[in-house]
């Protein structure tokens, strides 16, 4: 993870003076299987909620 200049985000993204924009990377791998879009997207949205702090999120498998 590290933090990121908020340039190029769209109006009402930025984030507020006491909040960081970070890139967050995640590799997602099974050994067993392939990983169905839903099934990442979950595993994607479970990392991000842990990081998270702001007042406003968009979750990939909920909306």
């Amino acid at each position: 993870m590290r933090e990121t200049a908020a340039t190029g985000l769209g109006p009402g993204s930025a984030p507020r003076p006491d909040q960081k924009n970070v890139l967050l990377k995640v590799v997602l791998r099974l050994l067993h299987r392939t990983l169905t879009d839903y099934d990442a997207n979950l595993l994607r949205d479970r990392d991000c909620a842990a990081v998270h702090r702001g007042s406003t999120s968009q979750w990939a498998a909920t909306g």
